[in-house]
Order: C-alpha cells, then sequence, then structure tokens
C-alpha cells in the first residue's frame, strides 16, 4: 500500500513486527496498535517501514478512530496520594518539580501512568 494512501485515523492490517491491526498517525508516521507480549497486551507505536519502522500497511479496514478518541498510547500521569493529573515544570538535565495541573500544588507522590484504555478496547475489537 503506497504511504500517500494512508489515511490519519484510519485502521489498517499490518505486516509488522509487533502488531497485525493498528491506526495510523500521521504526525508520528507510525501505527498504534496492539502488541501482545508473554506478559500483557499494551498499545504501542510501530513505525512504518518507509519512515525507518517495521510495520507496513496491507489492507485499509473499513473503520476509522472515534474523533472524540486520543490517538495516544497514555493519557497522563496521575498522582497516586491525590488522585490527580500531574506534570512536571523541568526540561531535560534541567531542575524541575512535578504539581498538580489542577491547583498547581508541588507532589511528592509516586505517579500512576494512565494508559488509554478506550482505544486498547477499540483496537481489541476489530482484531477479534
Amino acid at each position: 500500500m503506497d504511504s500517500s494512501e494512508l489515511l490519519h485515523g484510519r485502521v489498517y492490517r499490518l505486516n509488522g513486527e509487533y502488531l497485525t491491526t493498528g491506526v495510523w498517525d500521521d504526525e508520528r508516521r507510525g501505527y498504534v496498535g496492539i502488541k501482545h507480549d508473554a506478559s500483557a497486551d499494551r498499545l504501542y507505536l510501530e513505525y512504518d517501514i518507509r519512515y525507518g519502522g517495521t510495520a507496513m500497511a496491507t489492507v485499509a479496514l473499513d473503520a476509522y478512530l472515534p474523533a472524540d478518541l486520543p490517538l495516544s498510547e497514555f493519557l497522563g500521569l496521575r498522582c497516586d496520594d491525590h488522585d490527580e493529573e500531574v506534570d512536571y515544570n523541568g526540561r531535560i538535565n534541567e531542575p524541575g518539580y512535578w504539581f498538580h495541573t489542577s491547583n498547581g500544588m508541588r507532589c511528592t507522590s509516586t505517579r500512576t501512568v494512565l494508559r488509554n484504555e478506550t482505544l486498547h478496547r477499540f483496537l481489541a475489537e476489530l482484531e477479534a
């Protein structure tokens, strides 16, 4: 399948090292799909072979990412103590701190990655 035929948000069957089905992400030049590991299934970005990756679309499915569903493996981080979204104000190799995005207060708690479970379910139904 020619790269000019790929549409952002469309679902494709893939010939990839890790993915068999994925949503084309035009910005990142790859496919977001479910990587099936022995330990767990998780969302994964596999780059298109024409952009240095290991996946290539073979068939365009009649399925598109819903407009309100983010095309991202992760949705952010949550503070474990306060169950609030957190962010980091530093840059690479510069000091900074974690803070609650709702009120700007510093957060010293452990953090949990928010996985995009809705996208995972959407893709799992297409693979079934």
